[in-house]
């Protein structure tokens, strides 16, 4: 499917997002996060529904990512550990926010050459994007599968050859990574592993 086919996916009402702030509190830990999330009407949604179609229907590997995926679960996510004794968990900081537009317009043109790059750009802008032009857009449908994509070609390759060259067993559950072994993760293996998330995510 064009992007461009996807412009023209709207009812009556312009596509758009409703923002509220959102208090999300963890029991166990008693730490409180305040998020602003965005609510999409009718025809965002539509809109929406079509981008993940879309994304799904290029079929990109993305063996490290257990979330949001077809068959994926939290469960999976842990099944892949079994057997290990010693784990490093990551939780990436502002993990939405560091996406940047050009970027994930380079990364989806290269899965998809029959998309223009400008076409590809303008979409993501319109419909994906924070109005800063920063960030993906918290609440909306295709965010987890462009952030997947996103993850995949900036972080999780780089990561599978330090888990490869380690022995570690690597998973990532969209913005909580982790790391396994049946042998101790050394501070020299984890500081190899943060610089690649420094550099690639948010550098």
């Amino acid at each position: 499917m064009h992007l461009k086919k996807l412009f023209d996916l709207q009812h009556q009402t312009p596509p758009a997002f409703r923002g509220f702030w959102f208090k999300d509190y963890n029991p166990l830990s008693g730490h409180l996060k305040i998020r602003f999330i965005s609510d999409p009407n009718t025809s965002m949604r539509v809109i929406h529904a079509g981008l993940i179609k879309y994304l799904r229907s290029l079929r990109i590997p993305m063996p490290s990512s257990t979330s949001c995926r077809p068959k994926s679960s939290a469960l999976n996510n842990v099944r892949k550990h079994i057997g290990s004794r010693h784990f490093y968990v990551l939780d990436l900081k502002n993990a939405y926010g560091s996406v940047r537009l050009e970027t994930l317009a380079e990364i989806l043109h290269s899965f998809d050459l029959e998309n223009e790059l400008d076409v590809t750009k303008e979409f993501l802008k319109m419909f994906a994007i924070n109005k800063s032009g920063v960030g993906l857009v918290v609440g909306a449908p295709a965010s987890p599968d462009l952030f997947n994509l996103y993850g995949e070609v900036m972080m999780d390759r780089q990561l599978r050859e330090i888990a490869s060259r380690y022995y570690l067993i690597y998973t990532r559950y969209l913005d909580d990574l982790t790391f396994s072994s049946k042998w101790p993760i050394g501070e020299e293996k984890r500081r190899e592993i943060r610089t690649v998330i420094i550099i690639k995510q948010y550098g």
